[in-house]
């Protein structure tokens, strides 16, 4: 994450955007394999030797802050090491024995004096190094004595610029009120998100996708510098979709700006995405589904967990599939298999709340479930492997009753 000092944006007429630079400029994409060769070439050197090096290379440019955020960038995948970690221990010993012959003299004038080289001489003999070795481990465990052991940067100039463009974009997050998104695909994997960063959100769902309103760092009373923070690590979340939209207000010196971005941004994440299917059981009933469809003709097509569902404020249900008959009807399935039966509970409190009429819920019978709740939900009870007849019979019913 860029620190505010590095951050560089345009305001114009009540509204405020990154200045992103071009990932195909010939000039940045020649910063960026200049600094790698720096980075590179000061494996085994110590954290202030390459900054050194690299406000010797900067120092000239009229761009610094550019320079500066790319380095921020690559020092991501610089691993230092402190070569002592007992340097604390060293210092003591140095320091005691100072005390103890106290007063030091800087310089050696008399043979028999104490001075800051017998100090070091009586130390170093006693913990078996060279005097001018101590010296130089004596503040090894600072980070700036930190030395450079592994660079692991992708060799990419364009992938760095544009992870650093994706900085800039999080940054301006810090001091947001609230933030508005809308988007048509990769719900799964935005919601998984939205809980992983712990951010309070309502979603909606329009006619094309779904709408998601988060609460914003200066919208809370307490801890918004950290909130701001989780809300600036999901933005990388929403350059997983194909069509998205953000906006927010950003308040800078009591100015209120309007902040958006879109899938136009060209945003590249570095976010994973989520495995398509969280089980065997639900890959297994995929395959199965293809098989008989292939096998025969039969109204309903599978799409997999694109379907949010609101189950309260800040909690919502992605169920596994929907399937989707000629007609636009839409029957949601969600597949329960060897879980805990805390998990199952939870599940089925979950699935009550949803209260919904189009939703069938396939539990494993190796799950105990009361006979309450098999009479109030919609369940189809099954062994090792979900049958796919057994969905598609009981879609068809579910349709009929409408």
């Amino acid at each position: 994450m860029l620190t505010k000092d590095l951050l560089r944006y345009r305001i114009d007429d009540g509204k405020i955007s990154p200045a992103f630079i071009d990932s195909n400029s010939p000039r940045y994409r020649q910063t960026v394999s200049e600094l790698l060769r720096i980075f590179c070439g000061s494996v085994g050197k110590t954290h202030g030797e390459l900054e050194e090096a690299i406000e010797k290379y900067s120092a000239s440019r009229m761009d610094y802050r550019i320079v500066r955020g790319l380095t921020k960038i690559l020092m991501n995948d610089a691993e230092f090491e402190a070569r002592r970690t007992d340097a604390a221990m060293l210092r003591d010993a140095v320091f005691l024995q100072a005390a103890k012959n106290w007063p030091i003299a800087r310089r050696k004038v008399a043979a028999d004096e104490n001075n800051r080289w017998s100090i070091l001489d009586a130390i170093a003999g006693e913990m078996g190094l060279a005097t001018n070795r101590l010296e130089d481990e004596l503040y090894a465990d600072l980070p700036q004595r930190h030395h450079l052991v592994r660079f692991e940067a992708v060799p990419n100039p364009e992938a760095i610029i544009a992870r650093y463009n994706m900085e800039l974009a999080r940054g301006l997050l810090y001091c947001a009120e609230r933030l508005v998104i809308e988007l048509e695909d990769s719900y799964q994997d935005v919601i998984r998100y939205l809980k992983l960063c712990r951010l309070m959100h309502t979603i909606t769902r329009r006619d094309r996708g779904y709408r998601i309103e988060l609460d914003g760092p200066l919208s809370l009373l307490r801890q918004t510098r950290r909130y701001g923070l989780k809300m600036a690590v999901f933005l990388p979340a929403l350059a997983l979709c194909r069509s998205w939209r953000m906006e927010t207000v950003i308040v800078k010196r009591g100015d209120r700006l309007i902040y958006s971005l879109d899938d136009r941004s060209e945003l590249v994440s570095h976010f994973r995405r989520f495995p398509l299917f969280d089980s065997k059981l639900e890959s297994d009933f995929a395959a199965d589904f293809e098989k008989t469809f292939q096998r025969q003709f039969h109204q309903w097509s599978l799409a997999r967990a694109d379907a949010v569902i609101p189950v309260g404020r800040n909690e919502v249900m992605i169920p596994d599939f929907t399937l989707r008959n000629q007609r636009g009807c839409e029957i949601y399935l969600e597949i329960v298999g060897f879980w805990t039966p805390e998990y199952l509970n939870k599940k089925i409190a979950k699935v009550i709340e949803a209260n919904l009429d189009n939703l069938i819920l396939a539990v494993s019978k190796q799950l105990a479930l009361s006979e309450a709740v098999s009479e109030e939900l919609k369940i189809i009870r099954f062994a090792r492997r979900l049958p796919v007849i057994d969905v598609l019979e009981f879609a068809d019913s579910l349709v009929g009753q409408k």
